[in-house]
C-alpha cells in the first residue's frame, strides 16, 4: 500500500502470526527503507489430545509430508464442523486460527494451538468450552477426553512475542503485553514495548563532552573520551576538556604514503592521491594502492597488446610479432595478422603482414583448420606458451614431411596466427622460385602431414604464379643492348703508348746493366746530370 500519512492500518491479518513489514519512505528525493517485525496479538490456547481410531505412521511426524498435511486438513475441518456458528464465522474470516504443532505415537497424540484475535469478544473460557464440545462431538475421530488438555499458552516465552529487546513482556493469561525498560523511550505507544529506544544524551546535546571528544551513549547515561589526535587536559573528568594535536605535522597520522594528510580540529583526514585506489574506504586514505588499470580493464590497450601497470598509469605494447599501426600511442592499435588473410592474392597478403614487397620466392596462402581442437584466447598472443606449443607442433608435423614428399628442401612455413573455429591456423608457405609444384600437389602434401596432429584437419592452399626477376627499366635495357661506338683511333693511341712505355723500360734496364758492369771493372761509377738530356760520364770505361 502507498500513503502520504504518518500512520497506516493493515487489516485482515491472521492472529498470532509474525509479520515482516518493509516501509520505504521518500523525503527530498532520498529513499530510506525500514523493516519491522511485528506479531499479531491473540488469545492462544495450547491443546493436546489423543485420537484412538488413527494408526500412527512415521510420516505423521514430518510436517512437510503429505500424510501430515492430509491429517491436518481433515482434523481442522472436523474441529470447525463442531463449532457453533459464531466460531465458524471467526474461522472463515481469519480471526480464529488452528495449527497442529506435532503428532506423536500413542495411538496418536496431537498437539495444536488455537489463536483467536483480541479484536473480537471471545473470553478464554468460552474458547476452551467450544473446543471441548467440538472434540467430544467429532464425527470422524475418536477423541480420548481423558487424555485431552487445554491450557493458556505463556506467550512471554522466547520466540512467542514481539517485545523489544529493551522491553519486558508481561503475561496476561492467554495473551501478553510489552513495556519499555526504564531509561528507554517508547516510540510507538499505541503498541507498547515493541520499539524502545534509549534516550541518547549524545544526540540530544545534553552531554558535557568537549567538542573535541566523542560521546558514547550508554543505557541511561553517557561517556566522553578525547578524540585521537587530541590531548585530555582534565583527566579527572575525561573528555570534557580536549586540546587539538596536529598529527600531520608530528607524523602521528595513519595516512598511507600514497595519501595526503589534512589536519582537522581534534583529528585529521587522509585522501588517496590521484592514480591510486583506497582499499579501505571505512578508513579513507589509510590504505592506498596503485590502481592497476591492466587488471581492472580501465585502459586503452589493444586486445593484441600486453598491458603493464605503472604507478598511477599504464603502458601498452603489442604482442611479440604483432605490428603496431600507431607507434605514437604504443600498443593501442595492434594489427591482427589474421585480418590480412582476407586477401586472396598471396603477394598482397605478404605485404599486409610484413609491410614489405613480395619476395622472389613462391608464396602460398595456407589455411589449416584443426577441427578436433578447441580455441582458447591465449592463442591470440604469439608469445604465449599455448601459441608456441601449437606452432611448434604444426611445424614439426608439416615442414620436414612435406619437404620429403615434394623432394624440395626449400619448402618452409611461417605461422602468423590462430583464429576461433575450431582452431584455424593462418600460415604462409614458401617454395623456391624455380619450383613448379602446383597448389593441388602442395595442398595434398600438407594435408597428409598435418593429419598427424589432427585426423580431421582440412587444408586450403592458394598460391601465386612463379616470380621472376624484375625486368630492367628502359634506360637499363638501352645501356645493356646498345652496340658499342666505333673507337678505332682510341685503340691506335693505346697501342702506341704501350710501345713507348716498353722501349723506355728496355733503356732503363740497359743503363742499370752498364752501371753494374762499370762497378765490377773500376770499382766505382759516376752518374752526373749537366743538362736536361741527362749526360752520363763514365770513368775508366
Amino acid at each position: 500500500m502507498e500513503t502520504r500519512g504518518r500512520a497506516a492500518e493493515l487489516r485482515n491479518l491472521r492472529p498470532d502470526i509474525e509479520y515482516r513489514i518493509i516501509i520505504q519512505t521518500t523525503t527530498c528525493g532520498q529513499m530510506q527503507t525500514l523493516t519491522r517485525t511485528v506479531r499479531t496479538v491473540a488469545i492462544v490456547l495450547e491443546v493436546s489430545t489423543r485420537i484412538t481410531n488413527v494408526q500412527f505412521d512415521r510420516d505423521l511426524e514430518d510436517k512437510q509430508s503429505q500424510a501430515f498435511k492430509d491429517f491436518e486438513r481433515n482434523f481442522i475441518a472436523d474441529l470447525v464442523r463442531g463449532f457453533n456458528e459464531n466460531f465458524r464465522e471467526l474461522q472463515r474470516r481469519g480471526r480464529l486460527r488452528i495449527e497442529i504443532n506435532s503428532i506423536r505415537r500413542g495411538s496418536i497424540l496431537v498437539n495444536f494451538t488455537v489463536a483467536v484475535s483480541t479484536n473480537v469478544t471471545a473470553p478464554t473460557t468460552t474458547v476452551s468450552d467450544e473446543l471441548t464440545t467440538s472434540l467430544n462431538t467429532s464425527e470422524r475421530f475418536n477423541v480420548d477426553l481423558q487424555k485431552t488438555s487445554i491450557v493458556e499458552r505463556d506467550s512471554c516465552q522466547t520466540g512467542l512475542n514481539d517485545c523489544s529487546g529493551n522491553g519486558t513482556c508481561i503475561r496476561l493469561n492467554a495473551t501478553y503485553t510489552c513495556q519499555c525498560n526504564p531509561g528507554f523511550n517508547d516510540t510507538s505507544p499505541s503498541t507498547p514495548g515493541r520499539i524502545c529506544e534509549d534516550i541518547d544524551e549524545c544526540q540530544s546535546g545534553s552531554s558535557t563532552c568537549s567538542a573535541l571528544a566523542s560521546c558514547t551513549n550508554t543505557p541511561g547515561n553517557f561517556t566522553c573520551s578525547c578524540l585521537a589526535g587530541t590531548m585530555d587536559t582534565n583527566p579527572a573528568n575525561p573528555g570534557t576538556q580536549c586540546e587539538d594535536i596536529d598529527e600531520c605535522q608530528t607524523g602521528n597520522d595513519t595516512c598511507s604514503a600514497l595519501a595526503t594528510c589534512t589536519n582537522t580540529p581534534g583529528n585529521f583526514t587522509c585522501s588517496c592521491l590521484a592514480g591510486t585506489m583506497d582499499t579501505d574506504p571505512a578508513n579513507p586514505g589509510a590504505q592506498c594502492k596503485d590502481i592497476d588499470e591492466c587488471r581492472t580493464g580501465n585502459n586503452t590497450c589493444s586486445d593484441l597488446a600486453v598491458c603493464t601497470n605503472t604507478p598511477g598509469n599504464f603502458s601498452c605494447s603489442c604482442f611479440q610479432g604483432i605490428l603496431d599501426s600507431k607507434p605514437s600511442s604504443p600498443g593501442t592499435q595492434c594489427n591482427d595478422p589474421n585480418d590480412c588473410f582476407t586477401n586472396e592474392d598471396p603477394c598482397a597478403l605478404f605485404k599486409c603482414l610484413t609491410n614489405n614487397d613480395c619476395p622472389t620466392r613462391r608464396i602460398f596462402k595456407t589455411i589449416i583448420t584443426l577441427k578436433s581442437k578447441t580455441f582458447t584466447n591465449d592463442l591470440r598472443n604469439p608469445a604465449s606458451d599455448a601459441f608456441l606449443t601449437l606452432s611448434s607442433e604444426i611445424r614439426n608435423a608439416v615442414v620436414q614431411p612435406v619437404r620429403t614428399a615434394l623432394q624440395d628442401n626449400t619448402f618452409n612455413i611461417t605461422i602468423f596466427g590462430f583464429q576461433n573455429g575450431s582452431i584455424v591456423a593462418n600460415i604462409l608457405s614458401f617454395l623456391n622460385n624455380a619450383s613448379n609444384i602446383t597448389n593441388a600437389v602442395l595442398q595434398m602434401a600438407i594435408v597428409d602431414a598435418v593429419r598427424t596432429v589432427d585426423s580431421q584437419a582440412t587444408v586450403n592452399v592458394t598460391g601465386n604464379t612463379q616470380v621472376t626477376t624484375p625486368a630492367p627499366t628502359t634506360s637499363q635495357t638501352v645501356s645493356t643492348l646498345q652496340a658499342p661506338a666505333d673507337n678505332s683511333g682510341f685503340r691506335v693511341a693505346v697501342i702506341v703508348l704501350g710501345v713507348i712505355l716498353g722501349v723506355s723500360l728496355l733503356l732503363i734496364l740497359a743503363g742499370v746493366l752498364a752501371m753494374v758492369c762499370m762497378k765490377r771493372k773500376s770499382g766505382r761509377y759516376l752518374i752526373s746530370s749537366s743538362d736536361m738530356l741527362q749526360r752520363y760520364n763514365y770513368t775508366n770505361m
